[in-house]
């Protein structure tokens, strides 16, 4: 486990900004550290107060298999961005347009050092 900064993460919410509902079936979004284990872990354990600049997954695999919890699952990570899946997405900013955060479950590989092969 190594919990990451807080303001990295945050509650799922109940219902959007509009009030419809904003809780859908969970999905697995699989990513890429793009770098190593430990830049994303540090980046992660960085304030970043600014919306913009939030980023985080619940989970991250190194490439020895060791599985590192970043984000309690009930939370909310910050991984996919402006995204849909099927159609759904949730706008829980004014500021952002939807994506699928709020019902996501974020786990990212990390990058091979050669960005390729394995």
């Amino acid at each position: 486990i190594a919990l990451i900064h807080p303001t990295n993460y945050g509650d799922r919410f109940l219902r959007d900004i509009n009030g419809n509902p904003a809780l859908y079936e969970p999905i697995v979004v699989l990513h890429e550290t793009v770098g190593s284990a430990e830049s994303a872990i540090n980046f992660f354990r960085t304030p970043h107060p600014n919306d913009n600049d939030q980023a985080s997954y619940h989970t991250l695999i190194r490439r020895n298999g060791t599985v590192v919890y970043l984000v309690p699952p009930d939370k909310r990570a910050f991984g996919a961005g402006n995204s849909v899946f099927k159609g759904v997405s949730v706008r829980t900013n004014p500021a952002f347009p939807g994506s699928v955060n709020n019902f996501a479950y974020h786990v990212s590989l990390e990058t091979p050092s050669d960005g390729r092969g394995n």
